[in-house]
């Protein structure tokens, strides 16, 4: 699993204050925490700009849509009132951006977090739910942004790759000597 930290290029690339978001035909604002939803999009197009879209709940059944659509991609919004709450939020995210993923939004909301804490636990769930697309986690904390990660599936390093390499051809050499003197 790798990461890295991608808030910088979410800022480059906005346009603070400059944006839209709006309801889908179909959205039930009964069926979703509305004012949390709202608040979140507030503090997204503040930062970043763009257009957001209120997803309707038409999944089928035993599934769950994303909340939103924010500049083409899924995304799903948590406000988790703990840490375990976080991370049982983040699985069930990563499974509701699956079709066309853009990330997850944890709006921790007035509560207080160590940001430490709030890594630890975000990592330690993308490493056992990551599912092999990229996934950005952002983090709001008292109203802002903290941090934006990008969680890509890590396929073998390239220092890997090469050990893995000199191996083989130390074995196929060894079992080409074997066999040449016999």
């Amino acid at each position: 699993m790798h990461y890295c930290d991608v808030t910088e290029e979410y800022d480059s690339a906005g346009t603070p204050g400059r944006g839209i978001y709006y309801e889908a035909c179909g959205f039930k604002p009964d069926l979703h925490d509305y004012e949390n939803l709202k608040l979140t999009a507030e503090i997204i197009i503040k930062r970043f700009g763009g257009k957001i879209v209120f997803l309707a709940a038409n999944a089928p059944e035993g599934h769950c849509n994303p909340d939103w659509e924010w500049n083409g991609r899924l995304w799903d919004i948590k406000c988790p009132e703990s840490l375990n709450g976080l991370s049982k939020r983040l699985q069930h995210g990563i499974e509701q951006i699956e079709e066309n993923p853009g990330g997850i939004i944890i709006n921790l909301l007035s509560r207080e977090f160590d940001l430490h804490n709030v890594w630890r636990t975000i990592h330690g769930r993308m490493k056992l739910s990551h599912r092999g697309y990229d996934v950005d986690v952002m983090v709001i904390m008292g109203g802002k942004v903290k941090v934006i990660y990008r969680y890509k599936k890590q396929v073998g390093s390239p220092a890997a790759a090469a050990i893995s390499a000199v191996k083989r051809e130390a074995r196929d050499l060894s079992c080409f000597h074997l066999n040449s003197s016999s």
